[in-house]
């Protein structure tokens, strides 16, 4: 006897089939891991591409991502957070300034970054603006490398423009000497954008192409997403490209310990490589 086809789910919703195979390219493509309370999340970011490509349905979807790997990348930048602002997690930047000027008490004038999650831009531009006044008074060679697997936010971060409200979060001498007002709103001075440069990297695939040695990774607030193997990698990596005595930060509710084999905690949420003998 002929039995009736299990009924589709309603629009609107995932069915199982189509939830897994997102969950599955998200955990391919970036390391993030869905867990099964992101149901409502997938669905409401998905339903973007589904507007901006007319498609009717999610399984619609699914079999248009499968087929045009030009879209992976627009999933990508729909299903990752991008959570950021101005001196987010405040502590670590007076630590910064405090380390830098150790650095160059013994010194030391080359200097390399990297900002491993740059989202639009708000935690590199803050590490420069933190970092510019010291620049200028040692004409320090100072660069930044600030990374996303997100060009579209990259895009945001490289125009370096952010309305009043978003500005409004740094701390006013910072504000004074870091932006200029411009018709869309407030322009990150062009002293302070020399010292970042913007590239795609995915996190999520060491190694990366960076030779080092860096003296500085700030990595935070993203790996609190990634699997346990893809975090693990993505430590030994770091360590590989941080020069004896460099420094990690993370976030404060992220931890390394027991990832990788040379870092040592500094202090919650701040690690070094051991120096040399």
């Amino acid at each position: 006897m002929a039995t009736a086809a299990a009924a589709a789910p309603p629009q609107g919703q995932l069915s199982t089939r189509v939830e897994r195979r997102l969950r599955e390219v998200t955990l391919e493509q970036t390391g993030i891991v869905l867990g099964p309370d992101k149901t409502a999340l997938i669905a409401s970011r998905v339903q973007k591409r589904l507007r901006a490509l007319s498609l009717p349905d999610f399984e619609s979807y699914v079999e248009y991502l499968d087929t045009h790997p030009e879209e992976v990348t627009q999933f990508v930048s729909v299903i990752t957070t991008h959570t950021t602002s101005f001196f987010r997690e405040a502590e670590h930047f007076p630590l910064l300034t405090q380390t830098l000027e150790q650095w160059v008490s013994n010194g030391q004038r080359r200097f390399r970054f990297w900002c491993a999650a740059a989202s639009t831009g708000q935690e590199p531009w803050t590490i420069a603006m933190v970092v510019a006044p010291l620049v200028a008074k040692y004409a320090l060679d100072l660069k930044i490398l600030a990374t996303d697997i997100d060009p579209n936010s990259l895009a945001t971060a490289h125009r370096a423009v952010y309305a009043a409200g978003l500005v409004a979060q740094v701390p006013s001498d910072y504000r004074e000497a870091a932006f200029e007002k411009v018709p869309e709103g407030f322009r990150i001075r062009e002293p302070i954008r020399r010292l970042v440069r913007y590239t795609t990297l995915n996190l999520a695939k060491p190694p990366f192409p960076m030779q080092g040695p860096l003296d500085l990774v700030m990595c935070r607030n993203v790996m609190i997403y990634l699997d346990p193997p893809t975090r693990k990698r993505l430590v030994l990596d770091v360590e590989r490209l941080l020069r004896p005595g460099g420094m990690l930060l993370v976030g404060h509710s992220e931890s390394v310990v027991g990832m990788g084999a040379q870092l040592a905690i500094a202090s919650p949420s701040v690690y070094r490589m051991p120096e040399r003998r």
